[in-house]
């Protein structure tokens, strides 16, 4: 089980970088101060200034699947009723923990393009398509499972 924390400081993006939990386990830290952590090394983790998630308005992270080798052009997912206001703003992106796919590595370099919208119907619609920022080395498409977090813009 993960769990999504948010550091208060990081109001304005400060590049990349790790933090260590009590576990020992090394996180990657996006440039916003966002981390997804073990819900072990969350305790520890929140009692030196990390605040969780809030439900709604704070960082949500899933799944999205491009199927097995040699992959698919796209994927999705729905995230069903969530949504209050159709014209709210969602932000996407790959969250930078290991899936039984893909390192954290992997997600860090070369992790797919991901967007977010509403359905219309109070669904979000999470889309992942392949990253054309990276040196393509043959025709290979996305494949397998990435995580993917999302949130509600303020």
């Amino acid at each position: 089980m993960t769990v999504a924390l948010q550091h208060p400081l990081d109001v304005v993006p400060r590049g990349a970088r790790t933090i260590v939990g009590f576990s020992g386990t090394r996180y990657p830290v996006d440039g916003l101060g966002r981390v997804v952590v073990s819900d072990a090394d969350a305790p520890y983790l929140t009692a030196v200034g990390w605040l969780p998630a809030t439900i709604g308005s704070g960082i949500n992270v899933l799944t999205v699947d491009f199927g097995a080798f040699p992959g698919s052009l796209s994927a999705s997912v729905t995230v069903p009723a969530v949504m209050k206001d159709a014209n709210a703003l969602v932000d996407a992106y790959v969250v930078p923990h290991a899936t039984a796919d893909h390192s954290a590595d992997e997600h860090a370099v070369d992790g797919p393009v991901v967007s977010a919208q509403s359905d219309g119907a109070g669904n979000l619609i999470i889309s992942a398509y392949p990253n054309t920022n990276v040196i393509p080395t043959d025709s290979m498409m996305p494949w397998g499972k990435w995580s993917i977090a999302w949130n509600f813009l303020q």
